[in-house]
């Protein structure tokens, strides 16, 4: 028996039924539980990516019509972490389609609103440390040249540009930072405010420092991690210097520096009291 090629007008009939035939959700669960733990063969999944694909050629007002049904619905993070296990496993597979995938999305402008719902996808979710270490190679090696640091401390100095990247962040003190900020609060109280998440609007030449003073004086203080700043071009002194340009004095405290909070207490009383 030949095997029969389904057209496009198959599929249009198969749509229609489901719409004016919509299944009940007992129906659906069946369905559902039926298929678990079944494969399709790669040349069944061939058939049906192709009969898809005439389909949305002949019919493109289809399309949107077919994602309308899951606008508006939040994906559980069970879901949303099997979802990109899949996606993986299936570029892994395939890697002409990575290819393909990356060659579109190059220099693709993406809206405030599409840059805004990528944030949110993200919110809840943990990268694994394989996954942490692919983001540090990948930073590393853009090329970090004198014009491309020109335009990112530029970038750094709009505040549109800076609140977009702390909502995305989620911006907000942690546990060393609020313990930092109590130390302040105790020997210069109302001298010094957190600024780490740009809630004082604050950006100082291409910088958000950490701690601003807001009596007056041209000082912050700008708290370093021992696993973020020591690496290459991240230490102190570019920054303080960064800082000094435009009139301000920086004090850099590290992470390490809360062991001893006597020896950091004069520190900082040295900082504040000197020019």
């Amino acid at each position: 028996m030949a095997r029969h090629i389904f057209t496009s007008e198959d599929t249009m009939k198969s749509h229609k039924v489901r719409v004016y035939h919509p299944l009940t959700d007992e129906v659906k669960r069946n369905i559902s539980q039926g298929l678990i733990g079944k494969k399709h063969s790669d040349e069944h999944c061939q058939r049906q990516g192709e009969a898809r694909k005439r389909y949305y050629i002949e019919h493109p007002e289809m399309k949107f019509e077919h994602t309308k049904q899951f606008k508006g619905k939040a994906r559980t993070l069970e879901a949303r972490v099997k979802t990109g296990i899949g996606r993986r496993k299936y570029l892994e597979e395939h890697p002409e389609a990575k290819e393909a995938f990356t060659t579109m999305n190059i220099n693709k402008p993406k809206t405030k609103e599409h840059r805004r719902k990528l944030a949110l996808s993200h919110i809840g979710l943990k990268a694994s440390q394989e996954a942490r270490e692919k983001m540090s190679l990948a930073r590393r090696g853009v090329p970090k040249t004198p014009e491309y640091r020109r335009k990112m401390h530029l970038k750094w100095e709009d505040p549109d540009f800076v609140n977009k990247i702390m909502e995305i962040r989620n911006a907000k003190p942690n546990k060393a930072e609020l313990t930092l900020s109590n130390i302040l609060e105790e020997i210069c109280p109302n001298q010094f405010r957190y600024n780490g998440d740009f809630s004082l609007g604050i950006s100082l030449n291409g910088y958000i420092p950490d701690f601003v003073n807001v009596n007056g004086k041209k000082q912050v203080i700008e708290f370093f991690g021992s696993y973020w700043h020591q690496r290459p071009n991240r230490g102190e002194t570019e920054r303080i210097n960064r800082y000094l340009e435009i009139g301000w004095n920086c004090l850099v405290i590290w992470d390490t520096e809360l062991k001893d909070t006597e020896a950091l207490k004069n520190k900082i009383r040295a900082f504040i009291g000197g020019d």
